[in-house]
């Protein structure tokens, strides 16, 4: 369990240096508790899922949720949710920021 504020992109980073995941090696999963969810946008694919998510002190995050799109979308923006996550770099038009690959997200 962190904040959000426990995973700026330097550690981020650091996660990223113990790759190769996989069996012997899982990818860190970590679970955020009552993050807002701000944003929920559909991509062109229904199974899959944008959103962003805040909390005070913190700022906001990106998030992605592939193959369970369809869950979430009756998931409205503007409630509280505990998110389960993994982190990555996102390198996107010459900048960087800490993305999450939403593996689970609960109504807090």
């Amino acid at each position: 369990e962190v904040a959000p504020g426990e995973l700026p992109i330097e550690i981020v980073e650091a996660i990223q240096r113990l790759e190769p995941f996989g069996v012997a090696n899982p990818t860190p999963t970590f679970v955020a508790r009552k993050m807002l969810v701000s944003q929920m946008m559909p991509t062109k694919n229904p199974a899959h899922m944008r959103m962003t998510f805040s909390t005070p002190g913190f700022g906001s995050v990106s998030g992605i949720a592939f193959g369970i799109g369809e869950r979430l979308s009756t998931i409205p923006p503007g409630v509280t949710a505990d998110v389960l996550f993994q982190p990555s770099v996102d390198d996107y038009r010459g900048g960087r920021t800490v993305k999450w690959q939403v593996k689970d997200l609960s109504i807090a």
